[in-house]
Formats: C-alpha cells, structure tokens, sequence
C-alpha cells in the first residue's frame, strides 16, 4: 500500500544503494534547493520512502529531502509517499498520515505559483505558462477527487512529467506510478510526435509501465499513428477527461483506454 505523510526528514534514512532517482532529482541543483528551502520552508516534491523492519529508507527525492535536511534551520515536517506492507504500518512515532484533500486547504491558490516560479527561477510566467499550470492543478483537482489514491505534482513545471498518479485499483492495469503530461495546446502532428516521444522517454527512465498524455486544443492525437508508434503512452483530451469524470472514476476510465490500446476494445 502506499499513503502521504508527514515525516520529520531528519529520520528519513538514505543509503545509496536503495535509492532510485526520478527524472526530476536527476535535474535538481542542490545549493538551489537548499537556498530556496531556506527561505520559502517548503519543498515542491513529494519524495517517496519504503517503511522497512522499522525503518524509513528513502526511494526517490534524495536533493529535496536533503535540502530539508540541510537549511537553516531544517525543516521540522515534510509530505512524503510511504509505501509499506498494510501489516507493517500500524502505529508509528515516524510519520503521521495525511489526506491529500486536507493539504490542497492548507495553501492559497496563488501558491503554487509563488513555489514554481521561486524554485526554477525563471523570468515571469507567459500568459500562455501560466494557463498550463492552471489546467495541471485543475486535473491534479480532479483526480484526487475521482478514485485516485496519490496525486503528486512536479516540481518544475519544465522538467519532467506534471503529475504523477498512484492507485492500488491502477497498481494491475498500468502499475505504479502512471506519468502524466498535461499540454494546453498543440501545434500539428509533428509537435505531437514530439510530445509523445518525450513522454515516453520518461516513462522509460523513472522505470514506470505507462504513461497518459492529456491535451487541450490540438488535433487528434489518439488517432494518429503516430500513438500507436509508443504502446505505453495513452492519449486523452483534457475535454474528454473531465467530461467522463461526472459518471466514471479515473481509474476506471484509464483502465478501458489501457484495455483498447492493448486489445482493440475496451473489456
């Protein structure tokens, strides 16, 4: 099983030989990190941790929750996904279990915006930027709202995937995590070869089994054979997605794409 808690990062144990780094620690600049740590008392990751024989050892996230660790002073209380046998978890004096729901309550709208553009230090957002990152906090809104488990965010809104989703009800059809790209617009077939192309390459590196492309205005990528050139990256418009969300559950609705992608027809 696999729940978000809160964990003071310095009982959070790191030994090299367990970890395995995301595309998005591979990318992550410590002293960045740190620094900005230090200033905002937040980290925009959620890393993942394995309870074992009593102990939380540290999966992915190693820069995030090492710049916890290491800023002045350290963070006292950090979000991280523990992954844990349901026998073994109980009651625990390391981690404190958390709703999703209750943490989206604990921050302003405008903050995800504040965290983006302070973490990658970017000049200020475009129009076009910023309306991207509305429709990821829509979805990631959505999805935790419709039988998803964990939904967790990227920490750059130009590095890696956007999302990541677990479910156990997913763990059989798509396994864990599903890779989510969100794309408010695309420009022809070629962009979307493109776009296509690099999801699965994530995909691939982080070691997931399936990704989901979701897109606003553009043409239709489902369609074209483009998709078929990468079998483990299903394709949906964001119309689609949330319309189908009023009477199904997301990993319902992932589960049929899942099934026509790999048998022609959905079971």
């Amino acid at each position: 099983m696999s729940f978000p808690a809160r964990v003071d990062p310095r009982r959070i144990v790191i030994e090299s030989g367990c970890v395995r780094p995301s595309g998005w620690d591979s990318v992550a600049v410590l002293d960045d990190l740190r620094a900005f740590v230090t200033v905002s008392r937040l980290i925009k990751a959620t890393p993942v941790l394995e309870l074992v024989d009593g102990v939380l050892r540290l999966v992915s996230g190693e820069p995030f929750v090492r710049a916890a660790q290491e800023a002045e002073p350290p963070l006292e209380e950090i979000v991280c996904l523990i992954k844990a046998d349901r026998g073994s978890v109980g009651e625990s004096s390391l981690f404190v279990p958390v709703n999703p729901a209750d943490l989206m309550k604990e921050h302003s709208e405008q903050d995800p915006y504040e965290a983006f553009e302070m973490l990658t230090f970017v000049l200020p957002v475009t129009a076009e930027v910023k309306a991207e990152i509305e429709q990821e906090i829509v979805v990631a809104d959505a999805l935790r709202s419709s039988g998803t488990d964990v939904v967790v965010t990227s920490p750059s809104h130009d590095v890696g995937v956007d999302l990541a989703v677990w479910s156990d009800v997913l763990e059989p059809f798509v396994g864990n995590p599903l890779l989510i790209e969100v794309k408010g617009r695309i420009r022809g077939k070629t962009e979307a070869k493109q776009v296509l192309r690099q999801l699965a390459s994530y995909v691939s590196a982080s070691g997931s089994q399936w990704g989901l492309l979701l897109y606003g205005d553009g043409p239709d990528i489902g369609g074209q054979p483009s998709a078929s050139t990468f079998p483990n990256v299903l394709v949906l418009s964001l119309r689609s997605l949330l319309e189908n969300l009023r009477t199904r559950a997301f990993p319902e609705l992932i589960r049929d794409l899942r099934n026509r992608r790999v048998h022609g027809a959905s079971s």
